[in-house]
């Protein structure tokens, strides 16, 4: 791999946008998380698991209220449904 200095005529795009991205990033949901679900959680996970439920971790093509997802977060599988803006955990398997 080289190290090539910035040449401004050729490495500026002015014009380029963000793509697909152009939407900007408003995947925010309510996360609904039974406190006898949560309690599996150890304490230390929990503010990151959060974070990750809060930002919608389907994949951004699947809109199915019905469809059970689910995911791995380190030693757990965590499942969950979303209908309409609230993600409501329905297991955490240790």
């Amino acid at each position: 791999m080289a190290i090539t200095p910035y040449v401004p005529y050729v490495d500026s795009h002015p014009e380029a946008t963000e793509g697909f991205r152009s939407g900007g990033w408003n995947r925010g949901l309510e996360v609904d998380f039974p406190s006898e679900l949560l309690a599996r959680v150890p304490e230390y996970q929990r503010k990151a698991l959060m974070g990750v439920l809060e930002n919608d971790p389907r994949p951004s093509y699947h809109h199915d209220p019905g469809r059970v997802y689910g995911f791995g977060f380190g030693k757990m599988e965590v499942k969950f449904v979303v209908n309409d803006k609230v993600l409501k955990v329905t297991d955490v398997i240790i």
